[in-house]
């Protein structure tokens, strides 16, 4: 988005608009809506001519239409079907007439993790919406931030739900957008004391708040952390301990699956076994076709198969601690229960070797053997 920003007078009639279009569709799902938006942008500028379109510049338009859409097609079928079906929102939303009211004012599904303090889903809200207002003086840049926005807020609302590294997407969006009008030099002369103009000046405060705040709380967790010994994850410990001489040739099994993907590098790509999928491999699918309901008795079990597979004891790894009750999400729609009963037989039954805690991330552990 930059690079299409930074050149923006130079390629937007040119091969190279429609190509980085097509590159920004395939970096992501939520990036095919950011290039439609750019290219929008492009095409209103076409469309709102008041003098004869250049000639050739149909032309151009459609051959960038038509490789744009190529970008989102291509993009479309790497992530179709998904083999990551589970990675979806928690609540299944039918598209309705009310769930479309719902998607625009619903703050969780568009500003979670945004790295704000609470309450942070409402002052975020408040800052990005607020921040479009940066295009007051712009019609054509507010529509193309407007939709841009609704765009992502009923993706986020309805098929995926939106971290940091996504919403990040579009405060990124606005700054190219913002770079662009400034290139083109091409806002409205308003007079100072039009509404309009009188905006401008609130949303650039707004954008620059809310990038403001990011910057400080975002940064300040990770610094306070590598000041005080914490580790940024705990991956390699773990691989670590499975490389000593009684643990050598151990099958691994962590819960979640996801979080020992990093220990399959660590330890020369020795697969993990797979709680969800029953299997070994060094990746773990976000799949609805593998167990999304487990309990302690079930690692047990599989730690028994395991053990007389191979003949080896056996490393079981928990992300949560099993000393509270209760039924837990562990990644999307995955979850583990964890009940006395359970917690009894399963500390019966193995010996704890490491608590691999605190961590910067979500890979921390408790370290259990199999047999006791």
């Amino acid at each position: 988005m930059f690079v299409i920003a930074a050149w923006w007078e130079r390629i937007k009639d040119s091969l190279w608009f429609r190509l980085l279009l097509f590159l920004l569709c395939n970096t992501n799902v939520p990036a095919v809506i950011l290039a439609g938006a750019l290219f929008l942008f492009r095409a209103l500028e076409v469309l709102g001519r008041r003098d004869k379109a250049r000639p050739g510049e149909w032309g151009r338009l459609l051959a960038n239409a038509v490789l744009a859409l190529g970008g989102a097609l291509a993009a479309f079928l790497t992530v179709y079907p998904p083999f990551n079906d589970a990675a979806v929102g928690l609540d299944k939303r039918p598209l309705s007439a009310w769930n479309m009211i719902r998607a625009i004012f619903h703050q969780k599904t568009f500003v979670r993790d945004l790295g704000i303090p609470w309450p942070a889903q409402t002052i975020s809200m408040i800052l990005i919406t607020g921040s479009l207002l940066v295009f007051a003086r712009h019609k054509r840049a507010l529509a193309v931030a407007v939709f841009a926005f609704l765009a992502l807020k009923f993706f986020f609302f309805f098929i995926y739900m939106a971290y940091l590294r996504h919403v990040a997407l579009f405060l990124v969006f606005l700054l190219a957008l913002a770079w662009i009008v400034r290139t083109e030099c091409g806002e409205e002369f308003l007079p100072l004391g039009h509404w309009r103009a009188r905006a401008v000046p609130i949303g650039k405060w707004m954008l620059i708040i809310l990038l403001g705040v990011q910057v400080v709380t975002l940064i300040r967790k990770p610094i306070v952390d590598a000041l005080q010994g914490v580790p940024y994850s705990r991956s390699a410990e773990l691989a670590a301990l499975m490389a000593r001489p009684e643990f050598r040739g151990s099958a691994l099994i962590l819960d979640p699956d996801m979080v020992g993907e990093a220990v399959v590098y660590y330890r020369g790509v020795e697969p993990l076994w797979l709680l969800r999928q029953t299997r070994f491999g060094v990746w773990a699918p976000f799949s609805k076709a593998g167990r999304d309901r487990l309990t302690l008795d079930d690692i047990l079990a599989d730690a028994r198969l395991l053990n007389r597979r191979t003949g080896r004891p056996v490393v079981i790894a928990l992300q949560r601690r099993i000393g509270k009750d209760g039924d837990f999400q562990m990644m999307f729609q995955n979850r583990t229960e964890i009940t006395p009963e359970g917690r009894q037989r399963f500390l019966a039954a193995t010996r704890p070797v490491a608590s691999l805690r605190p961590a910067q991330t979500d890979e921390e552990y408790d370290v259990y053997v199999f047999p006791r």
